[in-house]
C-alpha cells in the first residue's frame, strides 16, 4: 500500500499580491523560482506539479493508487472539509 499524505495551512489571498505557498510546501514538492508549473483544479481542491511531471499518465497513475488504497475524490473533498474545520476551531475557538 503507498503512502497517502495530507498537510494543510490557512492562506490570505490579498488584492494585488501573489499567493504565498508556505515554505513546507514548496520544499514538499519541489516548488521553486523560475519554475513551471502546472495547477489542476477538481472542484474546490487545487493540485500543483511541477510540470515536469505532468502527463496524462501521471494523473493516471495518481487516480490509481487512489483507487487501490480506497480514495475517492469524495474523501478527498470530505477531508479537507474536517481540516478546515479542526483549522477554523484553532483559529477562532474561544477558551
Amino acid at each position: 500500500m503507498s503512502e497517502f499524505t495530507i498537510a494543510a495551512q490557512t492562506l490570505t489571498v490579498r488584492k494585488d499580491e501573489p499567493l504565498a505557498v508556505p515554505l513546507e510546501f514548496k520544499e514538499a514538492i519541489g516548488l521553486g523560482e523560475g519554475g513551471t508549473y502546472t495547477v489542476v483544479r477538481f472542484n474546490g481542491l487545487l493540485l500543483v506539479y511541477p510540470k515536469r511531471l505532468v502527463s496524462l499518465q501521471i494523473l493516471e497513475n495518481m487516480r490509481r493508487v487512489f483507487e487501490d488504497d480506497g480514495v475517492t475524490l469524495d474523501a478527498l473533498l470530505n477531508g479537507l472539509a474536517d481540516i478546515r474545520q479542526k483549522i477554523y476551531d484553532e483559529r477562532y475557538a474561544h477558551p
